[in-house]
């Protein structure tokens, strides 16, 4: 459990420093713009994924459904930082919304693969999220090699790997054919006994 929280909290303390910093200035560039909804939008979404964060350290597993919920805030920021070169296509199952897995787990997938990848104009990246009823998720986008290679598996991507292994039992699935990165979730069927009334 110590090696768990300590874990967790190396991966926030890690995150939000950039993560707020690269927020910041694309907030102001909305500002500067004088793009008032966007703007708008824009912070509604960073509160929401920052209280999701800070909700997490109390929590271990989430509903599939929840993890989608600020992954679509986290995605929208990126769109804005990213605007014209990142884009997401979101493709699950409903049956699969109420099954469950680690807190923050989508997350360091998307950081991972936004660090690793040269993202531009001409040459954009597509993250692709699916989950079908077989009761997995899987996360692949297309590989577009940077000029500057990073450690091939960043200190996220390990610290994803073991705190799955931790709170769920299960072994997430690493896979780079030098064309298409892919990390394959498995998904936790919902405990009933948690759906059941006081």
């Amino acid at each position: 459990a110590e090696n768990l929280q300590s874990q967790y909290n190396l991966l926030l303390n890690q995150m939000n420093p950039h993560f707020f910093f690269n927020s910041m200035n694309s907030l102001s560039a909305l500002v500067r713009e004088d793009k008032r909804e966007s703007a708008l939008r824009y912070i509604s979404e960073l509160s929401d994924t920052f209280r999701y964060v800070m909700q997490s350290s109390d929590r271990e597993m989430v509903t599939l459904e929840e993890e989608l919920g600020s992954l679509s805030a986290y995605s929208y920021m990126l769109m804005v930082r990213y605007e014209g070169k990142l884009f997401f296509r979101i493709d699950v199952e409903e049956s699969l919304l109420k099954m469950k897995l680690p807190v923050l787990s989508l997350q360091p997938l998307i950081e991972n693969i936004i660090k690793h990848n040269a993202i531009t104009v001409s040459d954009p990246v597509t993250v692709n999220v699916t989950g079908r009823s077989e009761g997995y998720l899987v996360v692949t986008n297309r590989i577009v090699p940077r000029q500057d290679k990073p450690d091939p598996m960043g200190i996220g991507l390990k610290n994803l790997a073991t705190r799955y292994k931790l709170l769920s039992g299960q072994d997430i699935k690493v896979e780079d054919n030098g064309r298409v990165f892919t990390v394959t979730l498995p998904l936790k069927q919902e405990d009933k006994d948690e759906n059941t009334d006081n």
